[in-house]
């Protein structure tokens, strides 16, 4: 399973176009209630971003990298609250793109294939942290949840200052442009439709 996970680290950033591309390109049992699509999906994808941006701010230099080179453990910011922060981002705007593209029976065909993905990734995450942080990882690992956040700890969370904003922009680039693409294009689909 970790070599999986290797793999799918490598090349997360494409392996949700054949989702996103049925999400855009079907229309088969569609729920058309846009006062509450064009609000929820929005909302979810906009705290999905929100949140990856504040995990960048925290890890700097090292986000978005192919690679396991890790420098230092970020246990600081959101990462106070979960180990995965730009997974759960990840999930928060996959959602949205769900309910964006109004094929609600797609969620739990997301939720299947999200589990599958991150659950390999982490696993191989893990094994790379514990190798390279040892004790300090394992103690950061049984008190932190990996996906669900502990808000209990939100302002320990907010306590330390997080990185430059430029940097945390610069790094998250390519999400603003996904982003921003997948909102015109679900736009698109609704004007079509």
């Amino acid at each position: 399973m970790s070599h999986i996970g290797a793999w799918l680290f490598k090349h997360r950033s494409y392996t949700g176009i054949p989702v996103f591309a049925v999400l855009l390109c079907v229309f088969w049992k569609e729920w058309e209630k846009d006062v509450a699509v064009w609000s929820a999906g929005p909302i979810l994808v906009l705290c999905g971003s929100a949140l990856r941006f504040w995990a960048v701010r925290h890890i700097g230099r090292q986000a978005r990298t192919r690679r396991a080179k890790v420098d230092r453990l970020v246990t600081t910011g959101p990462y106070v609250l979960m180990r995965n922060p730009l997974y759960f981002g990840n999930l928060m705007i996959g959602l949205g793109a769900c309910v964006l593209s109004e094929l609600l029976w797609m969620i739990p065909v997301f939720l299947v294939l999200f589990v599958f993905q991150y659950g390999c990734i982490i696993a191989w995450e893990q094994d790379v942290l514990r190798q390279r942080f040892g004790v300090t990882y394992g103690e950061y690992l049984i008190r932190t949840p990996a996906l669900i956040p502990r808000l209990s700890d939100l302002r320990r969370a907010l306590a330390k200052p997080a990185l430059n904003m430029r940097e945390a922009l610069h790094r998250e680039r390519d999400t603003v442009i996904g982003v921003a693409v997948m909102l015109m294009a679900f736009l698109a689909k609704e004007v079509v439709d």
